[in-house]
């Protein structure tokens, strides 16, 4: 991006209405779906049905805000947040993201409009008297980070890096026997084949990947049903027992 462009981008943010943060319920499902389609990098925890679903009904997860940005009538930037004196139990002006059971944090972007809309988050944010906002789970080298960094550079504020790893994958291209084996050593993997073959003994064990809504739904029913015939259901924590 050249300096007139990034005049631009400044002249947009700063064009763009800032209100104090709102509860993550009040975000319209439409516009955060339409903002999925068009975000410059996904986060499927912060899909509308999850997070919304996790807002209304999880346990100690609900009534979350959000910092959303918007222009022409468009969402075209998203973060659900909580105070840090919420998540950690810390008295001090800080926004974290929100972890709807999630293992990521990088906000919703518009690919059109990316900078322009990290620039109105972070004016919300101050706004709302935030001195510092936390991503707990965010790629540092992703376009959202990348976007978020170049604005905050232009503001001449510091990004800082309390811990970084390197995120486990799966290589899924090479054979499954190769990765079995690498993953889980010879002797595991012989223990879980005993023990694939003692439930053998009770009937027939297939393997089968749910694709369609109609197959995912029935699939989660089972797996419900199944843990709560658990020790789960005995302690009265299975997710069936819970209403929702």
């Amino acid at each position: 991006m050249d300096n007139g462009q990034e005049d631009n981008a400044r002249q947009q943010a700063s064009a763009l209405p800032v209100n104090p943060f709102v509860p993550l319920a009040d975000i319209p499902a439409d516009a955060w779906r339409a903002l999925e389609a068009r975000a410059i990098e996904p986060n499927g925890y912060y899909l509308a049905d999850w997070e919304l679903a996790v807002n209304r009904l999880a346990p100690g997860l609900t009534d979350v805000s959000a910092l959303a940005a918007w222009t022409d009538g468009r969402l075209i930037g998203l973060l659900p947040v909580i105070p840090l004196r919420r998540a950690h139990r810390l008295p001090l002006p800080v926004l974290v993201n929100a972890d709807a059971y999630g293992t990521l944090s990088t906000p919703l972007l518009d690919r059109d409009d990316a900078r322009v809309a990290a620039a109105a988050l972070f004016a919300q944010a101050r706004q709302a008297g935030a001195r510092a906002l936390v991503l707990h789970n965010v790629s540092l080298t992703g376009p959202a980070m990348t976007a978020m960094h170049d604005v905050l550079a232009e503001q001449v504020i510091a990004v800082r890096v309390i811990t970084a790893h390197v995120r486990a994958s799966l290589d899924a291209t090479r054979p499954a026997e190769d990765v079995l084996r690498d993953g889980l050593g010879a002797k595991k993997l012989k223990d879980l084949r005993r023990l694939r073959n003692r439930l053998a003994e009770h009937g027939d064990v297939s393997f089968h990947v749910a694709r369609t809504p109609t197959d995912v739904a029935s699939a989660l029913d089972t797996f419900l049903e199944l843990e709560a015939s658990g020790w789960k259901g005995k302690r009265g924590t299975a997710l069936q027992q819970r209403p929702g």
